[in-house]
């Protein structure tokens, strides 16, 4: 693993924790959607998931397969056990809310404050790219429209 990405693991809360309490940080990359859609599963039972297939595989694809964000939502969707899932994906799919709707009061789970520390570990020129992603308009980007963007070659 690159040393600025392991950087992103050292968060002041987290440090304390590895530092105090013996803590190992662990790196967890998207879930395969299958292993997205049984961690939800066995977060929110296995009846439930059963009973709103469509949603869990849309919730966990909204979440971009991430353990924190498929955490998070289970969260939510586990303090209103009588809300249908797809009233929380109809909050998760609305871009402009998506980051509201995925946070918490703890900043060591909480989704705007990780990615700020994975972003100020970005070597200058990822973070340069990276906020010029963030004005395109759609989910993905193709490489030759990221540098073009960015103005760089391909």
């Amino acid at each position: 693993m690159p040393a600025h990405a392991s950087q992103a693991l050292f968060a002041p809360k987290l440090a304390g924790l590895v530092a105090v309490d013996g803590a190992v940080p662990v790196v967890l990359a998207p879930l395969h959607p299958h292993d997205a859609y049984e961690l939800l599963s066995r977060r929110l039972g296995a009846r439930r998931t059963d009973r709103e297939a469509g949603a869990v595989t849309e919730l966990a694809s909204l979440c971009a397969h991430l353990p924190l964000a498929l955490n998070i939502a289970a969260a939510r969707a586990i303090a209103h056990p009588t809300e249908p899932l797809a009233a929380l994906v109809d909050e998760v799919r609305d871009a402009q809310r998506r980051l509201d709707v995925l946070s918490t009061r703890d900043s060591a789970a909480d989704i705007r404050a990780v990615f700020s520390w994975s972003y100020r570990t970005l070597p200058p020129a990822a973070a340069r790219l990276f906020r010029l992603l963030g004005i395109h308009a759609g989910p993905d980007i193709a490489v030759p429209t990221a540098s073009s963007l960015a103005g760089l070659p391909t």
